[in-house]
């Protein structure tokens, strides 16, 4: 998905001359989200931010409005394509990237139960979608479809937000491993060279992601098998990730409490990451487990 993320800079590359062509810079930030605005070279008129879309037009003729069209659509499929091209979960690769609300089973015996959290998943993502800003956790034991359940929470708000929001899947496990590798690891120089290539790649990702899922938090080894050392500095990282995404969309899963949580993860973390309003959480407890079929 890294590879995917490094390829997909030449068709980002290639917007941006589009836009260089026939724009030019204000020297004014938008005013929602703060990325430089943008005039037609020929009238300077029509200020636009590509980023996000937020325009200021007046008399707009029909060329500008399509170029406008043309740029806006550019930068949707950009964010689009972030669900794919910047996840990082590499031991279960993309396959769960495709899961939508069809794929959670409702089993006959827990009807109630399944559909009660099922309507709960689908009413969060309404509420993203419309631009409410939240912590959200799926909590319950192994297996009972917190994963996939989030996953195609993901694909909904991917594939229906309007204004187009981008999304990003992460195994938290995975991501602390590769905090530890890239900074403490006992590594050759050139595999700590591409550790830390990955690490920019997916901390960059995740400070611009507007809704991010942090799959199975609290699970992770490295916190309890690393050392002081290794502790401190996954943590240390861990929080600088989430203090770079204050006012953005956070979805966890977990198989652990929150009390459980805050012996593992340092309480500015914790802050950071739990939701205190009860409509915020979905709670998978009485499931069994979906695996065991």
């Amino acid at each position: 998905m890294l590879d995917t993320e490094m390829d997909g800079l030449g068709l980002i590359s290639s917007r941006q001359d589009v836009i260089d062509a026939m724009f030019k810079k204000t020297g004014q930030t938008c005013e929602v989200c703060g990325a430089p605005m943008y005039i037609f070279k020929d009238n300077g008129k029509n200020p636009i931010c590509f980023e996000c879309g937020q325009m200021e037009h007046e008399g707009i003729n029909y060329r500008e409005q399509e170029a406008i069209k043309m740029t806006k659509q550019a930068t949707n499929q950009k964010k689009q394509r972030m669900l794919l091209n910047s996840s990082y979960m590499p031991n279960t690769g993309t396959k769960l990237l495709d899961k939508t609300f069809n794929d959670f089973e409702v089993y006959p015996n827990e009807q109630e139960m399944d559909r009660k959290v099922l309507n709960q998943a689908l009413m969060i993502c309404e509420r993203i979608k419309s631009g409410e800003i939240q912590n959200f956790a799926l909590i319950g034991a192994y297996g009972v479809g917190k994963t996939l359940l989030a996953s195609a929470m993901l694909t909904d708000i991917n594939n229906n937000s309007d204004p187009q929001q981008s999304c990003m899947f992460v195994s938290v496990p995975a991501l602390m491993d590769l905090e530890l590798s890239s900074r403490l690891g006992n590594v050759n120089p050139s595999q700590r060279d591409e550790f830390i290539q990955k690490r920019n790649l997916v901390e960059a990702s995740l400070a611009k992601a507007d809704v991010v899922v942090f799959d199975d938090l609290g699970s992770e080894t490295t916190l309890n098998a690393g050392g002081r050392e290794a502790n401190d500095t996954v943590q240390k990282a861990f929080f600088n990730i989430l203090e770079a995404r204050n006012d953005k969309v956070n979805i966890i899963t977990t198989n652990k409490e929150g009390k459980a949580l805050k012996q593992i993860y340092n309480g500015k973390i914790i802050s950071r990451l739990l939701t205190h309003h009860t409509k915020n959480v979905i709670n998978f407890k009485g499931l069994k487990d979906k695996r065991n079929g």
